[in-house]
């Protein structure tokens, strides 16, 4: 069966009972796939809710290591494996042709790719985000170096974050944090105690991209010091596909 992976199938069949067997899967409807299950010569069609790879993470962005070249689909089954996923490819995801490649990022450490679930899936739905380290920058003592305790601080205060970006994220030219959103964010990494940047580190720091998980909506930036930063916000007409806002921080 291609539409399942086949620990899916194990552990869906461990929960129907003994002696029923799943004879077909089919991506059924957006929010349930199908499985048929047979049992003693009867056969039951049953709805299965499709798990949410935005609620799966809670809001956070996983991480993955790979190196310069790597297959696209080599990084997607790593990741899989990491999180016990059991993505099947083809089915359960739609990643781009190609390879990992981190030489267009400014210390050529990190970049990103989006684990997006298709119609076909029988198990997954929505998408995310999925941060892939550079493991010849890792493991390198110059690179341990750079990732200080303070670095290691930002990322994780920012992790669970979500901003309420009011309309003022980005700038006119989408091409760089306003001010107003800047101050916001650095307000809110000084109640955590953390100082080493300043609103000036973020709007003038590379804008490398801004997407949406289905979660809320993502601003990578590159400060003019310290890591590539991961600025989750919702914020009412900014150029994302953003959730309606729910359960934003209102700073």
């Amino acid at each position: 069966m291609n539409s399942l992976h086949p620990r899916v199938k194990q552990l869906l069949e461990s929960q129907v009972g003994p002696g029923a067997q799943i004879v077909e899967a089919t991506p059924g409807t957006s929010d349930y796939g199908h499985i048929t299950v047979e049992c003693e010569g009867v056969r039951t069609t049953v709805g299965v809710p499709k798990g949410d790879f935005a609620t799966r993470f809670n809001g956070h962005i996983p991480a993955v290591v790979a190196v310069e070249g790597e297959s696209m689909q080599e990084v997607l089954l790593r990741f899989s494996e990491k999180y016990a996923l059991f993505l099947v490819p083809g089915v359960d995801v739609v990643l781009p042709e190609g390879n990992i490649s981190f030489f267009g990022q400014l210390d050529k450490s990190t970049t990103t790719f989006t684990v997006t679930a298709p119609p076909t899936s029988v198990i997954w739905k929505g998408s995310i985000l999925v941060q892939v380290f550079n493991k010849d920058s890792v493991i390198k003592p110059e690179g341990i170096a750079r990732s200080n305790l303070e670095d290691s601080r930002v990322v994780l205060a920012l992790s669970s974050k979500i901003f309420d970006g009011k309309g003022e994220v980005l700038s006119v030219n989408k091409d760089a944090l306003t001010l107003a959103f800047s101050k916001k964010v650095i307000a809110y990494l000084k109640t955590c105690g953390i100082t080493s940047l300043s609103p000036n580190d973020l709007g003038q720091g590379e804008l490398m991209d801004v997407v949406a998980d289905g979660f809320s909506g993502i601003a990578v930036v590159k400060p003019k010091t310290g890591p590539v930063l991961f600025i989750r916000y919702r914020s009412k007409g900014e150029d994302v596909n953003i959730p309606t806002p729910g359960d934003e921080d209102t700073e």
